[in-house]
């Protein structure tokens, strides 16, 4: 199959002041790995 689309996903959910941010920002400085284009921190805050 030639897709457009890459065929491998990870979403990092973590808690406030858990280093999630941190993780992010090192895992955006990969070639191979895109960012996503807004950052949702309070998308499971009530």
């Amino acid at each position: 199959m030639n897709s457009s689309y890459p065929n491998h996903f990870l979403i990092v959910i973590g808690a406030m002041k858990a280093g999630t941010t941190s993780l992010y920002d090192l895992l955006i400085e990969h070639p191979q790995i895109a960012s996503c284009l807004k950052k949702e921190p309070n998308f499971f805050k009530k």
